[in-house]
């Protein structure tokens, strides 16, 4: 049997640097349980899902976070470390559950080392996300 054909469109980037690449890879789930979450403009906002490239958060309204796009001096929370001097830009802002928002969030421009942290703490969900299916 042959393997099915790529859904066209659906193909993978593999250029980094492609500006129109807006996700490299797909985000993870977060246990809520983890307490990993991201301060924007010294508030706390749970994080329900993350990749290295950015985070989904859950407020109150879709207009929480304010007008501007880019929000300067967020944090993320992880569970044993936190990662500081980020810059976010909100790429959606999605109803879901009931009154909460899901507000996606993709970095900009992290440095190499900071890069290197988020790729780390996504590696260590999956891991956890595995281990937790092999139970």
């Amino acid at each position: 049997m042959n393997p099915p054909e790529p859904i066209p469109g659906n193909e993978s980037k593999k250029d980094r640097s492609d500006p129109d690449a807006v996700r490299q890879s797909f985000r993870v789930p977060v246990d809520s349980r983890d307490g990993i979450c991201a301060v924007l403009n010294e508030k706390i906002y749970p994080v329900t899902d993350m990749n290295p490239e950015g985070v989904s958060i859950v407020c109150t309204g879709p207009d929480e976070l304010g007008d501007s796009e880019l929000i300067d001096g967020c944090r993320l929370e992880l569970s044993e470390d936190h990662i500081p001097g980020l810059t976010a830009r909100i790429i959606h802002r999605t109803h879901g559950s009931g009154k909460a928002w899901n507000i996606g969030l993709k970095w900009v421009a992290p440095d190499d080392g900071t890069q290197e942290k988020l790729a780390a703490a996504v590696s260590k969900i999956k891991q956890k996300l595995q281990k937790q299916a092999r139970e």
